[in-house]
């Protein structure tokens, strides 16, 4: 069994050594997917949705169950526009209103303008 090394993780980004293994990362779970895993195995039931740190432990919980060697986190909605579009959703756990992507083809910053404000 392999255990999370996100020391050794950090190695390898950082390019100090070849790597004994291939790292187990994922950059974004599709929140239906995190319910329906979290779901079919139970990991949350010992969590209290109550705390205010609920989400950040059901992270924890979900990414060390899924054998991660590191554990996810940004920081969203720091008041930058993003300009998203949005698609029909044709996965099996289907969003209501459709999927939305980061539109790739312009950045949140694009003029002298939006980089002031």
């Amino acid at each position: 069994m392999i255990s999370p090394d996100w020391e050794g993780f950090i190695r390898c980004l950082s390019r100090q050594g070849t790597p004994w293994r291939v790292y187990f990362i994922e950059l974004y779970i599709d929140s239906e997917m995190k319910d329906a895993i979290c779901n079919r195995f139970g990991l949350v039931e010992s969590l209290n949705p109550n705390d205010p740190h609920y989400s950040l432990q059901r992270e924890i919980v979900l990414q060390r169950f899924l054998g991660y060697d590191y554990v996810r986190c940004g920081v969203d909605d720091v008041g930058i526009q993003i300009e998203r579009l949005a698609v029909r959703d044709t996965a099996g756990l289907q969003r209501g209103g459709g999927r939305q992507f980061v539109n790739e083809h312009r950045g949140p910053i694009t003029s002298w303008a939006e980089f002031e404000s």
